[in-house]
């Protein structure tokens, strides 16, 4: 059996729970938030694996967040199984939240999550990618616009854990 894992933008989980304990902090019986700039987790999250399949499998994706998975472009439903053909499989996740942390976990015996999947930040990277396809200065405009980053897409992190 696959190790699987919960999966999040890298870096998102510790930037998350420092949120919360700033904004948990009480002094003299009051509640005393934090006075200093606290950065904040992406909410828009995307999740990218190709698999090569020898046979047919299923799978579920699972979170808490809402969202969904395309599948070569075909939509499904999150916390639903997913039956798959043989061949080359192009799975996205697209999750979002305006509170939580977006994470998910990916269960199946041939398909499930770990450190191999890639996260991207936002949803319009391919949509300017493919707007400005033919400028040579693509990557510097991305930095522009993105801000916090350069590359595009990361190494997801992952937490062992139950699918609960």
């Amino acid at each position: 059996m696959n190790q699987t894992y919960w999966i999040w933008y890298p870096g998102d989980f510790a930037i998350h729970q420092g949120m919360l304990q700033n904004f948990s902090r009480e002094e003299r019986g009051m509640q005393w938030p934090a006075y200093w700039y606290l950065e904040d987790c992406y909410r828009n999250v995307k999740f990218l694996k190709t698999y090569q399949l020898k046979n047919a499998t299923s799978f579920m994706v699972r979170s808490h967040q809402p969202g969904y998975v395309t599948v070569n472009e075909q939509k499904y439903s999150l916390n639903e199984p997913i039956n798959l053909t043989a061949g080359e499989q192009q799975i996205v996740i697209y999750v979002f939240s305006a509170k939580d942390l977006p994470c998910v976990y990916v269960a199946g015996a041939e398909i499930y999550s770990d450190a191999s999947w890639v996260a991207s930040n936002s949803k319009l990277t391919d949509a300017w990618k493919s707007l400005l396809a033919d400028c040579e200065c693509i990557d510097y405009l991305f930095y522009l616009y993105l801000g916090r980053n350069r590359r595009r897409t990361y190494q997801v992190s992952t937490s062992s854990g139950q699918s609960g």
